[in-house]
């Protein structure tokens, strides 16, 4: 997301910095057609080991990552779908990836900001460097080079001999083409996002068949009539080539069409809860996730896209704002929840992105970050990190080591609750795993079980009931073969 109300700072290339030891596996399984995954973006991480340990702390199946095409190719390459061209430079990535590898996670890499080079001619003074009619053809070269060199088969740079770099198996294309931070002109941003996906997921195909491409993830917010964004569902209506809204969408004339196997959008909410919609019809909080998901099964059915078929739906960023300290917005207005809110409303979230469809769900940072020197009218901090950054006294004894918000616990053990519907998705999986239930109606009450059953291969199990008078808490535990753990207790809703 770029740096805006409603959204998050400017990602700072500083914080990511990786460790490059141990032992990797070659290839990580990606996850599979129809599960719910959940994964972590290691923006604000101190090093590739917290990320690995991040990781697996909240069992995420996922890394999100970006491949920078200005940092990884700032001089044109003479060969520049070969990766072993030496104008590229990979360090960055290679990286991430491997932090990814360490946990056994799959990783998904999106690409944003295209080198000097490859943008188009006469860049309006107004445009950020890297967006500016980025070259199609050269994005598909990029493509190409990025689908090599995470195949599996290519040598690890730090070695030892014979040890090969993770093969990646997700891919994202141009990050939030909807907003001007990303992607220019505006008048154009559409059809430049529809060529530069087509060239991208044919070259990805091309090196990795199996591989999933997904298009770039959709910022949550804008306005249509203003100049910097536009809204998400109308983006996604006119690249998927359908009239109206997900109330009731038809197909339009559509020269050329989009290639994807996934849609993807990032389902922020700063204002209300896991239900709250965007004020626009248009926009894409996370009351909005069931319109994204009927917009695709529309173009599904009218074979707007390609290829035909299914397809699956991410949401690459979401997070809950925590406050002390929060975010402020505006010279009056500061974004943020209490830490314990945030626990709460990550398990909702969770439940409520399966219940619309999602197959992957990503946590946007792992840190929270400071921002060292504050605005007058806002500022820059992003208290959206799964941990306190280090010498927030109020939460974290070390001044050295960040520590764990209650949304770590959510994101590794998420359960919700109504009173006819149990649901959790649970660390403990495989053959003999099991999930129970349990309710009780006080903080000191004896908990009582409401039923066992067996969760999917994501780890995700249901259950319908009848909640106990008075009921008010429910909490999941679960067990399997080396494997016991204890879910986050939760609030019988109402809604």
């Amino acid at each position: 997301m770029s740096s805006r109300s409603n959204a998050t700072v400017g990602r700072r290339s500083a914080f990511f910095i990786a460790a490059a030891s141990a032992a990797l596996a070659v290839a990580v399984a990606a996850p599979s057609a129809g599960a719910f995954t959940v994964g972590l973006e290691p923006y604000g991480s101190p090093s590739g080991s917290f990320t690995t340990a991040a990781l697996r702390a909240t069992n995420a199946g996922v890394l999100r990552t970006f491949a920078y095409w200005h940092q990884i190719a700032p001089t044109k390459p003479a060969n520049p779908a070969n990766p072993a061209d030496p104008a590229y430079k990979w360090i960055r990535l290679d990286a991430d990836v491997r932090s990814a590898a360490r946990c056994g996670c799959g990783t998904t890499v999106n690409i944003l900001s295209a080198p000097s080079w490859a943008e188009g001619p006469r860049r309006a003074s107004s445009a950020r460097a890297g967006t500016w009619k980025p070259n199609a053809a050269q994005v598909g070269f990029f493509g190409a080079a990025l689908a090599t060199r995470y195949s599996g088969t290519t040598a690890d740079p730090l070695g030892p001999a014979g040890r090969k770099l993770p093969r990646v198996r997700l891919y994202g294309g141009w990050n939030e083409p909807n907003y001007q931070a990303y992607l220019t002109p505006r008048s154009e941003a559409v059809e430049l996002d529809r060529a530069m996906q087509n060239k991208f997921y044919d070259a990805i195909k091309a090196v990795q068949p199996t591989a999933t491409v997904a298009l770039g993830g959709l910022g949550p917010y804008g306005s249509n009539k203003a100049s910097s964004e536009i809204q998400p569902q109308v983006f996604l209506e006119q690249i998927l080539c359908l009239n109206g809204s997900w109330r009731l969408a038809t197909p339009v004339a559509c020269p050329v069409k989009v290639k994807f196997d996934a849609a993807d959008f990032h389902p922020y909410t700063w204002f209300g809860d896991p239900t709250t919609r965007a004020a626009s019809p248009d926009g894409g909080a996370l009351g909005n996730a069931p319109d994204f998901r009927k917009l695709l099964d529309y173009a599904i059915k009218w074979k707007t896209v390609l290829p035909e078929g299914g397809k699956d739906l991410w949401a690459t960023e979401f997070g809950w704002l925590t406050n002390a300290p929060g975010r402020k917005v505006s010279r009056t207005t500061t974004v943020g929840i209490s830490p314990a809110s945030a626990g709460a409303y990550t398990s909702e979230t969770l439940y409520r992105l399966w219940a619309a469809g999602v197959n992957v769900a990503v946590w946007y940072s792992t840190v929270d970050i400071k921002d060292p020197k504050p605005l007058t009218n806002s500022d820059h901090n992003w208290p959206g990190g799964l941990y306190f950054w280090p010498g927030l006294k109020t939460y974290c004894a070390s001044s050295a080591v960040p520590c764990a918000k209650p949304a770590v616990q959510a994101m590794r053990f998420p359960v919700f609750a109504t009173k006819s519907k149990l649901w959790a998705m649970s660390p403990c999986r495989g053959v003999g795993a099991t999930v129970t239930f349990q309710s009780r109606v006080t903080a000191t009450s004896a908990w009582v079980t409401a039923g066992t059953v067996a969760p999917g291969a994501d780890g995700v199990a249901t259950k319908s009931w009848t909640a106990p008078t008075n009921a008010t808490l429910v909490r999941a535990t679960g067990a399997g073969t080396s494997c016991s753990d204890t879910g986050v207790t939760v609030k019988i809703a109402t809604h």
